[in-house]
């Protein structure tokens, strides 16, 4: 969901908001002395020359100006969490050229691979020489630094920008004679740390630097061929260390595969197992998801400590992600998408799992992650579903489009009046009874000037989702326990920035009492974050910029979650077993 000048991501249900716009440098502005940032276009073939010619100082009385000296540095950007979990590593080059004549640095900066799905960006400003100080004014950006002495040596730089959603970066440089090191600190509208970028370079060959910074304006340049490494790799040990088996698999749903992995624990069984399904968006069976960075997806943690303790599992990609094949008349426009595909694909991988000769039939579960338990209680709806219970792990409470106009209207609030946020508001829900009602969609310019927003809803707009999009916007998930007659677990994170307690757990819960539903558990859990990950950062320091660090490498599962699940497995299924050593990461994981 890149925008055009700001690169705002919003937290929509599996659409999240990262809000990082530190390169929202995509204003133009003046090259000149006095002037403000300006910005090559994306993919523009040169860099505008930076160290022009210098005076030789003939005149009489007049000091030669010291020599034009140009640095360029190459390296890595590692990106964390607030609580030094690392998120990934992005590559990023540097070049800083001293103009004496001009009492200015002309500062280019390029970065590419970065973990947060940000595209190849390259920035040039102009710092403004006073004496031995550096300054910078633009309309998103001001700074200082410092030079050392008479030989037009820059030491340190500092520099504020304010970025889209009422957050701001700061960011702290110093050059030395072998490169430089830096720290930018991305900063949420209550002041707290959202992502920390440490920054360590190396000075190079400038003619190398402009081939690199050509290769990622076009995309064809990567950390390695900066004889660079990645972040180390994520999560957990695929093999399960001794500890659990897996196998990638296929089954077929109405005439095509879907791709998935089924978790064994050691032994031939037949084990009781858990079908997971995953959120909204492009969310994958390891709950993944292309615009969140990170592969420390929580399905496969779950699954590998379900796996520990005797559960099987089968997680797979849903329709339109990962390895799942799109049905022909689909990809042809022939066939609209509807609930039904997405119900079948549930269908037929618990027919999977029940034809497994590890797996017992009558202990087969199924558990959906937000978006996910819309399919869960559709399933649980059918008598002959084939399921022994459902969880519900924070799933919505409502209907969708009520779902996502609350949690964008948290998002405005935060940035606007309650007044421009009504409004606002009150043009999306305009756009949602259009497609409920099947009327012409109102221009997008009635819509919203985000272009950010307009793509959350664009996957309801396409053709191909006219007969999905009507469903999944209005249909009420407590209206399903009139129909449901197995055991329910409810697990709710009281740090789901996403799903809460008193919007969408309490309701189902409440739900599910109210239609007589006897076998109903909610428990809420104070560390759970949307994905069931251990959140120690305090509630009230958590904006939607949580969301980005779901998937951090290093993250652990909330041992309290682990141990809600596990218990009501057990229970339901009839085994007993130890509570987990490792607080829930499963595999040895760290």
């Amino acid at each position: 969901m890149e925008t055009t000048r700001r690169s705002a991501r919003w937290v929509v249900l599996g659409a999240l908001a990262v809000g990082l716009a530190f390169a929202g440098c995509k204003k133009k502005a003046s090259t000149e002395e006095s002037g403000p940032a300006s910005t090559a276009p994306q993919g523009s073939p040169t860099v505008p020359a930076a160290a022009g010619t210098v005076p030789d100082g003939a005149a009489a009385g007049v000091e030669p100006a010291p020599p034009a000296k140009t640095v360029c540095l190459t390296g890595t950007a590692v990106f964390k969490g607030p609580d030094g979990s690392l998120i990934g590593t992005g590559g990023t080059l540097l070049r800083y050229a001293f103009e004496p004549a001009q009492k200015r640095i002309r500062a280019t900066s390029v970065s590419f691979d970065s973990p947060l799905g940000e595209p190849p960006q390259q920035l040039e400003i102009a710092l403004k020489v006073d004496g031995n100080r550096l300054e910078f004014q633009g309309e998103q950006f001001s700074g200082t630094g410092e030079l050392r002495g008479d030989a037009w040596v820059w030491t340190s730089w500092s520099m504020q920008a304010d970025l889209p959603q009422g957050m701001r970066m700061n960011t702290e440089e110093t050059l030395t004679d072998a490169g430089m090191d830096a720290t930018d600190e991305v900063l949420g509208p209550a002041g707290n740390v959202a992502i920390r970028i440490v920054r360590s370079l190396t000075a190079g060959d400038c003619d190398t630097w402009e081939n690199h910074r050509a290769g990622a304006a076009a995309g064809t340049v990567h950390l390695a061929d900066l004889g660079l490494q990645a972040a180390a790799p994520e999560g957990g040990a695929d093999d399960g260390t001794g500890k659990w088996r897996e196998e990638e698999i296929t089954f077929e749903s109405r005439g095509r595969r879907v791709a998935g992995t089924i978790a064994y624990p050691l032994g031939d069984g037949p084990f009781p197992a858990v079908l997971f399904h995953a959120g909204s968006g492009p969310s994958y069976r390891d709950w993944n998801n292309s615009l969140i960075p990170g592969t420390n997806g929580s399905a496969k943690l779950l699954a590998h400590v379900l796996a520990e303790n005797g559960f099987a599992s089968l997680r797979f990609d849903k329709l339109g992600t990962g390895k799942t094949e799109i049905p022909a008349a689909v990809a042809s426009g022939e066939e609209l998408v509807g609930p039904q595909h997405y119900l079948d694909d549930v269908k037929a991988g618990i027919q999977r799992l029940a034809t497994d000769a590890k797996v017992d039939p009558a202990r087969i579960f199924m558990a959906g992650n937000s978006e996910g338990g819309l399919y869960t209680l559709e399933t649980a709806m059918d008598p002959e579903s084939g399921l022994a219970g459902i969880v519900l792990l924070a799933s919505q409470g409502a209907a969708q489009g009520p779902t996502m106009l609350r949690q964008i209207r948290a998002q405005f609030e935060q940035i606007m009046s309650r007044e421009e946020a009504d409004a606002r508001v009150a043009k999306l829900q305009n756009l949602i009874d259009a497609i409920v009602a099947g009327r012409e969609l109102p221009p997008a310019r009635e819509v919203s000037d985000d272009p950010a927003i307009l793509n959350v809803f664009m996957p309801l707009v396409v053709p191909a989702a006219k007969e999905f999009a009507p469903w999944v916007l209005t249909w009420d998930p407590t209206t399903a326990f009139a129909g449901i007659k197995l055991p329910v677990l409810i697990l709710q994170g009281e740090k789901d920035v996403q799903i809460g307690l008193d919007t969408d757990a309490n309701p189902l819960y409440q739900a599910a009492k109210a239609a007589g539903l006897e076998d109903v558990t909610l428990v809420v859990l104070p560390n759970s974050d949307h994905v069931f990950k251990l959140e120690e950062t305090p509630k009230d320091q958590l904006g939607s910029m949580a969301a980005v660090r779901y998937n951090a490498a290093g993250r652990r599962l909330d041992p309290e979650a682990v141990e809600a699940l596990l218990t009501w497995l057990r229970a339901h299924a009839g085994t007993q077993g130890p509570r987990p050593a490792d607080g829930g990461q499963g595999g040895g994981s760290p």
